[in-house]
């Protein structure tokens, strides 16, 4: 009685079709119109699949919402997934799973991230396949769609950028005829070329190539299954990949590098190429020996990396050059990011590129997003949020930001010191190079295991660089030259228009700018307010010790000693036989000297000592309170604490009164605040100056500021 009732709705229902198709017709619709590619009855079609398609695409982000708000590691989110009605379920991978119903088909992995359709996940599989080509006038372009297409790119550039490998070359893993391949894919062998500069190789899917961390470990026997060898393996530029790639906003995850050898990526080398628009997710890279960068190894000559992404990655190597995005290269790179990933290495290791070097290359508008970059233990030295190591011939790093740690282990030993040189930023920025309009977040801390130089956008800059409108938000834990802008400045460098709001603590030459400035070093129009703190010699403001110019600065930071000698508002100390200068400058900050038998404690200078008569120190005031907690503490100034002689070349240079609780010595001159507040004080202050710089303002309380 049922089948016959049944039967009877569905013949009901054919005649109500075909009654509702006859009106139509009788009303002068055509048959075309109603059945034809785009008629009425195919894009009823298309509404009822993406209807589908969209409910299941919602029944599958509830099942995972559910999952989400689960007593953690109850059940697997396959659980809730089964709880779907009438879905069939297919696990792709550990972490994946590939869910359909009728027409309609979305893959969902652990972290909620969905795509429509079914997903192929590379099983490991050394079976390449020809990508399709496209012929543009006189050249073939390659696309690519599944991992296979992307696994013959690598056997092709591998074998020296042609179908088979020079007589007497072997290669364990390709063991194929790719020549027999392109022409089983219905191609001729003669088309299948790379011609530098001119083919590209367009990725035209995400592609996932099936490895997994398994509670965080990658170094598993099922990824070992999986491993991919980098396109480029080999410094020979004749094996090395010389194309454009395009990855047109994909994705790339699932990668399994592990070499003992250098070059390790999703290329190996590169040879004046173009890679760009690509992401890369979810992998792991490692080569003992170095150049390691989750996009390439190494990208020699010129070209540019733009546009490229790297997250949740793991990037490490136990030799130098190791970068979240590029191991070393000498070429520009732009848009590209790191976000919440690991990059560990030896010497020059950094967030984005471990070494950048020659053709005048620049890192230009790179961001670190929360990606932790490890100086390992050992003899190494310079990383950096950024850049691990800015080296000779490049034009810069501008406009780059860091959310990320740089924590620093190991060091090498430079003039009998201990050197890590660690940055925000950069670690090592020489010969030349520059950093402009970059800002740092992260902590900057050096182990007990580590060396000297830190700093919160450059850790050392050696012999000749500049650090321009660059400001650091992190704190810096240090030894000796730490600084919030730069650790150390060594040679004839430049450090303007830059602020610094982290703390700063380390051992001697400390400064809230930085820890020690060579002759030839100028620092101008450069702002403290972090806390500064050191337990040894030499803590300042703006710099631990100064043997060039400061000019133009201000410190509003409490400026702390915990031992050793020479504190100051501004400066710890000048250097021993220079040309030093402080000139217009001021300190709000308070001066603690917590130490007892020590000396050399002021608002300005701790102690000059240099008796060179081209030193000079003008135009600078103090109204910092000083506050001596130590006992026998002795030559304590407003200005200056200890000063030999006095010249001509020092004047011009006031404290407030009745700021210390101590008796202060007589260099410089004491004023009441009511007369620091007087156009009469900026008088003073700009006498024999033109253009005058000094104005009196409402952004300081009513004492003089720096003219703009």
């Amino acid at each position: 009685m049922k089948k016959s009732l049944k039967q009877k709705k569905g013949i009901t229902l054919i005649a109500l079709v075909v009654t509702i198709i006859v009106l139509l017709i009788l009303a002068g619709i055509s048959i075309v119109t109603l059945s034809g590619d785009h008629g009425i009855l195919k894009q009823a079609g298309n509404a009822k699949k993406s209807t589908d398609q969209a409910q299941l695409e919602e029944d599958v982000q509830t099942a995972y919402l559910r999952y989400e708000q689960q007593t953690k590691g109850k059940n697997d989110l396959e659980h809730y997934l089964n709880q779907i009605d009438n879905v069939n379920i297919e696990k792709l991978a550990v972490d994946t799973w590939y869910v359909s119903r009728g027409t309609a088909e979305v893959t969902i992995d652990i972290e909620g991230e969905k795509t429509t359709g079914k997903s192929v996940i590379w099983d490991g599989s050394k079976t390449p396949k020809t990508p399709e080509l496209k012929k543009d006038g006189n050249i073939w372009h390659w696309y690519i769609y599944t991992p296979d297409q992307l696994k013959f790119l690598a056997y092709f550039v591998n074998n020296g950028n042609k179908l088979e490998p020079d007589e007497g070359e072997t290669d364990t893993e390709n063991t194929f005829n790719l020549t027999q391949i392109v022409i089983d894919g219905g191609y001729n062998p003669e088309d299948v070329k790379i011609i530098e500069n001119t083919t590209t190789v367009y990725l035209m899917n995400d592609l996932d190539l099936g490895a997994r961390a398994e509670n965080n470990n990658w170094e598993t026997e099922s990824n070992e299954a999986k491993k991919w060898t980098p396109i480029g393996i080999t410094y020979d530029t004749t094996k090395q990949f010389k194309a454009i790639f395009e990855g047109n906003n994909n994705t790339i995850k699932g990668m399994y590098v592990n070499k003992t050898e250098y070059y390790a990526g999703l290329f190996g080398g590169s040879d004046n190429t173009i890679i760009r628009n690509l992401t890369i997710e979810k992998s792991f890279f490692k080569a003992e020996e170095g150049l390691v960068g989750a996009i390439i190894g190494y990208l020699t000559t010129s070209g540019e990396v733009n546009n490229c992404n790297v997250k949740n990655c793991q990037i490490e190597s136990n030799g130098n050059h190791t970068g979240g995005i590029i191991g070393a290269c000498e070429c520009n790179i732009i848009d590209c990011n790191i976000e919440n990933s690991t990059v560990k290495g030896m010497s020059a290791t950094g967030g984005i590129i471990g070494t950048i070097q020659k053709n005048n290359a620049k890192i230009e508008n790179c961001h670190n997003k929360n990606t932790e970059v490890v100086l390992k233990q050992g003899t190494c030295y310079a990383a950096g949020g950024i850049v691990g190591q800015a080296s000779s011939g490049i034009d810069g790093v501008y406009n780059c930001t860091n959310t990320g740690e740089v924590i620093g282990y190991g060091f090498i030993v430079n003039k009998n010191k201990e050197e890590s040189a660690l940055g925000g930023i950069v670690g090592l920025l020489h010969y030349g190079a520059t950093a402009v309009e970059c800002s740092n977040y992260g902590n900057v801390i050096v182990k007990e295991s580590g060396g000297f130089g830190v700093g919160g956008i450059v850790g050392v800059v050696n012999p000749t660089g500049s650090i321009k409108t660059c400001n650091n938000k992190g704190n810096i834990t240090g030894k000796d030259y730490s600084g919030g802008i730069a650790g150390g400045l060594s040679g004839n460098n430049i450090v303007e228009n830059c602020h610094n709001d982290g703390n700063i603590k380390g051992n001697s030459q400390v400064g809230g700018i930085t820890g020690s400035a060579s002759s030839n070093s100028t620092i101008s129009e450069c702002t403290n307010s972090g806390a500064v703190t050191g337990s040894a010699d030499c803590v300042g403001g703006v710099a631990g010790v100064i043997l060039g110019t400061i000019e133009k600065c201000v410190n509003n930071g409490i400026v702390k000693q915990k031992g050793g000698e020479n504190l100051g508002g501004v400066v710890g100390a000048t250097g021993t036989d220079c040309t030093a200068k402080i000139l217009n400058c001021y300190n709000t900050g308070k001066i603690i000297e917590e130490s007892s038998n020590t000396n050399g404690v002021r608002g300005i200078i701790g102690a000059i000592t240099t008796d060179n008569t081209d030193r000079k120190f003008k135009y600078n005031y103090n109204i910092g309170e000083i506050q001596i907690k130590g006992t026998n503490v002795t030559k304590v100034g407003g200005i200056i604490g200890d000063c030999d002689t006095k010249s001509s070349n020092i004047s011009n240079n006031y404290y407030e009164l009745n700021k210390s609780n101590v008796t202060l010595n007589n260099i410089g001159e004491g004023m009441s605040a009511e007369d620091m507040k007087k156009q009469s004080f900026v008088d003073l202050l700009n006498a024999e100056q033109s253009p005058l710089v000094w104005e009196l303002g409402t952004s300081n309380n009513g004492y003089p500021t720096l003219k703009e």
